[in-house]
């Protein structure tokens, strides 16, 4: 399927929510147009990590029409940084485990924080939930997981992400802290690259 064909139809939806006043109906199929064009990135695989946060946003801005606003997103990351290029889609998956794994069970409005800074020669960029956080023997093995690059204690998303990092140097990659009952946090690294 041709991918204008597909903006096309968004946006027409998008004019037609706003035509009969469906202002959030509007918003979320924007987003859901946004998070399709940055996602495909012309054949791109790297993107700047300003349109990787504005991919994640919107991502977020449909999950929490999904979620009928059930958690409220925090977006921390130094605009100084939003420059420098990081593979794409390296933050939707960590948001969305901090969605379904980190929030799941819920009946009280969550809270899921991306920040972002630069330290040295690399980006930090960390995804924390305030959900019902990780146990010691399952974080251990998510660890585990991520070091031996075993397939039990973790999906595809997160591993994805992390062996993409590891290509730049067994210093970057994906690290996980949970505190159960209070939160979880994946910190992602990835070296500072201008293209």
């Amino acid at each position: 399927m041709n991918p204008h064909f597909l903006y096309n139809t968004l946006e027409s939806l998008k004019g037609m929510a706003l035509a009969n006043g469906q202002r959030d109906m509007a918003e979320v199929i924007g987003a859901f147009g946004k998070c399709f064009r940055i996602s495909l990135s012309y054949g791109r695989e790297q993107i700047s990590l300003g349109q990787e946060v504005e991919h994640v946003s919107a991502y977020v801005k449909v999950q929490q029409f999904r979620f009928r606003d059930s958690f409220e997103w925090i977006c921390e990351v130094e605009e100084d940084i939003c420059g420098f290029y990081v593979p794409k889609l390296i933050l939707q998956p960590l948001v969305e485990n901090a969605i379904y794994h980190g929030l799941k069970g819920r009946t009280d409005r969550g809270y899921i924080m991306l920040s972002g800074t630069r330290e040295g020669d690399a980006l930090r960029l960390t995804v924390s939930d305030d959900g019902g956080g990780i146990g010691a023997e399952r974080l251990d093995d998510i660890r585990k997981s991520l070091d031996a690059g075993r397939e039990s204690a973790i999906g595809f998303g997160l591993r994805n992400v992390h062996e993409r990092l590891r290509h730049y140097g067994p210093q970057y990659g994906l690290s996980v802290t949970s505190e159960p009952g209070l939160y979880t946090s994946v910190t992602l690294l990835a070296p500072i690259r201008t293209e």
